[in-house]
């Protein structure tokens, strides 16, 4: 019976272009700004989409930069010590643990919207329907809607979620707001209670539109 030969694959073709002493600092960027998300609750399919796409990285490099990037919580966790609540002296070895809290049944719906960027968007759009008594308004919601089949509708939120996060799309579509605005967890800065009116009224059209077609 022949010793069966282990092989390694060894380094990949493009690695080193990839990987180049030039690209190091845009990579380490890359790797602190998706921990960043992590750390604010953004699931890692999304945040890795958000970053990998304003950093314009390849699937490897993505890959990569998901491996090295960790919440903060996830840090403490790794470095933390489990005991048992009886002994305190005693450790929990957890290492082969696993779970899966996802059901095969649902189909997992991501969102660009944070909690805090829901409350200022729920917020600042309560009048939304004074403010589009405004000369122009009115315009500017049908600018909005003219990108109504590029947009994802999440399921499994409430319709405020859901509005809300169409609305991110909209400013996103039409250039009011850029994806590093989405990393800074706030987006009134650069976007005025009139555009969020539009944009809240353009999204409930849609909405709309999609629940009675």
């Amino acid at each position: 019976m022949s010793k069966q030969e282990q092989r390694h694959r060894g380094a990949h073709p493009e690695d080193r272009a990839q990987f180049s002493d030039g690209l190091l600092v845009p990579l380490r960027t890359a790797v602190y700004e998706l921990s960043w998300l992590l750390s604010c609750d953004y699931v890692m399919h999304s945040a890795l989409e958000l970053i990998g796409n304003h950093h314009n990285l390849t699937q490897r490099q993505r890959m990569v930069v998901s491996r090295a990037a960790c919440s903060d919580r996830s840090k403490k966790m790794r470095k933390a010590k489990f005991v048992r609540i009886d002994d305190p002296k005693k450790e929990v070895d957890l290492s082969k643990l696993t779970s899966n809290y996802i059901s095969g049944n649902n189909e997992f719906s991501p969102l660009l919207v944070t909690p805090n960027m829901n409350i200022e968007l729920s917020s600042f759009s309560e009048t939304y329907l004074q403010l589009m008594n405004l000369p122009d308004i009115s315009e500017f919601a049908i600018e909005f809607s003219k990108v109504a089949d590029n947009l994802y509708i999440a399921q499994g939120y409430n319709e405020e979620t859901v509005v809300n996060n169409m609305i991110l799309q909209l400013l996103l579509m039409n250039g009011y707001i850029l994806t590093i605005d989405l990393t800074r967890g706030s987006i009134i800065e650069k976007v005025n209670r009139e555009t969020i009116a539009a944009a809240k009224f353009a999204a409930l059209e849609i909405l709309k539109n999609i629940k009675t077609s």
